[in-house]
C-alpha cells in the first residue's frame, strides 16, 4: 500500500496501516511516522497466505495524533481476488 499526502501532516502524528490477515482474519498493523515535507509512505506487509478468491478483504489507513494516540483520520477499502491462492505455484519458478 502506498499512501500520498496531499496536505501538510502534524507533528508527532504517525501513519497506521491495517491489511486484514487472510489466513487468520486478524489485522496486521504497521505504523510509520510522519516526517515533515515527505510526499509518499509505502507499507508492505509480510507474506500472506489463505487467499481466497471472490472474497473481500479489508484494509484501513489510520492518521493518528502519537503512536497510539487519538485518530485524526481513517479510511477504510476492501479489495477482492479473482485467483484463489491453491491454484499458485508452491515457489516461484527460476
Amino acid at each position: 500500500m502506498v499512501l500520498h499526502v496531499q496536505r501538510p501532516l502534524p507533528d508527532g502524528a504517525v501513519l497506521e496501516a491495517r491489511f486484514e490477515d487472510p489466513a487468520t482474519g486478524a489485522m496486521l498493523v504497521l505504523q510509520q511516522p510522519a516526517r515533515p515535507g515527505r510526499k509518499g509512505y509505502k507499507f508492505e506487509s509480510q507474506p500472506l497466505s489463505g487467499v481466497e478468491a471472490e472474497r473481500d478483504y479489508r484494509t484501513e489507513v489510520r492518521l493518528l495524533a502519537a503512536a497510539g494516540g487519538e485518530v485524526l483520520e481513517s479510511h477504510a477499502r476492501s479489495y477482492r481476488s479473482a485467483v484463489d491462492q491453491t491454484i499458485l505455484p508452491k515457489r516461484p519458478r527460476d
